[in-house]
């Protein structure tokens, strides 16, 4: 997964999350049913394999550029 994206997935896990996620899968579902505006979604393999790959150095970078 290229770098931007890695981001594409993190912010559809982030709108995901707003719109009440609670779980992987449950996220994937959502996405799912807004596929019209946010494309296709990432599937749960893909959102954990994201999250897998986020060590310190990728938060520091991530927070510094909010």
């Amino acid at each position: 997964m290229n770098f931007l994206g890695r981001g594409a997935v993190l912010v559809q896990l982030a709108v995901a999350l707003v719109l009440g996620a609670r779980n992987l899968s449950e996220a994937e579902a959502l996405l799912a049913h807004q596929a019209g505006v946010f494309g296709s979604p990432a599937s749960d393999c893909t959102l954990r394999r994201l999250l897998d790959s986020m060590d310190d150095t990728v938060l520091v970078k991530i927070a510094r550029e909010q």
